[in-house]
């Protein structure tokens, strides 16, 4: 059996040379995505520019604008790539996702037990609450955690399809700090930015 993430660098083990790419956005930005594949991310400690392969959201509203992408475009595989303290600032996402349903949408969450940009601190996965359980109560039927790197390939086939109901993977990861980039914070540049990613015109 494969060490757990948490023992193998964290969220470094998620893109293997020759295996599917799962959280690519998170660690190289000079990745490719595949041709109308989209790629969401955000978390405290992975800031970076993708150069259009991302779009970097505010918080808590990582997994609501992937959720509007995945429903205006139901033939494509959305991949949202957030952290634990983003979803913790708006547990209330899951809900939405289950009640909307896009089999097209796979939520990564790096779960290191600590909000990245705020200093730190620890969000309370460090304790005992456990996000996939409350993606599961909130009446997501695919969140599971992931902590092996067999997990971590299966969780990629599933991001690459449309299935029939979404799917919430938390995976557990080291709380190293491999230092961040701060992205581009203006407002109409990002927009156009995902717009651009999207295919659309830059206004």
């Amino acid at each position: 059996m494969a060490a757990p993430l948490a023992e193998r660098g964290g969220a470094e083990v998620l893109h293997q040379p020759g295996q599917p790419v799962v959280a690519q956005a998170a660690r190289n930005p000079g990745s490719k995505r595949e041709p109308g594949e989209g790629i969401l991310g955000r978390a405290g400690g992975e800031h970076g520019d993708l150069k259009g392969n991302r779009q970097d959201a505010e918080c808590n509203g990582t997994l609501a604008l992937g959720l509007g992408l995945a429903l205006a475009q139901p033939e494509t595989p959305v991949i949202v790539i957030t952290g634990d303290g983003d979803m913790f600032m708006g547990l209330g996402s899951f809900a939405t996702l289950a009640q909307q349903g896009p089999g097209n949408l796979t939520l990564a969450v790096l779960d290191n037990g600590l909000y990245g940009e705020t200093g730190g601190q620890e969000t309370p996965s460090s304790g005992r609450a456990d996000l996939a359980a409350i993606a599961k109560a909130c009446g997501i039927d695919d969140a599971r955690m992931v902590a092996t790197l067999a997990e971590v390939e299966d969780l990629a086939l599933r991001a690459h399809r449309v299935a029939e109901a979404p799917c919430v993977a938390v995976l557990k990861i080291s709380r190293d700090d491999p230092g961040r980039v701060v992205p581009v914070r203006e407002g109409a540049y990002n927009k156009s930015r995902l717009r651009v990613a999207l295919g659309l015109s830059a206004d």
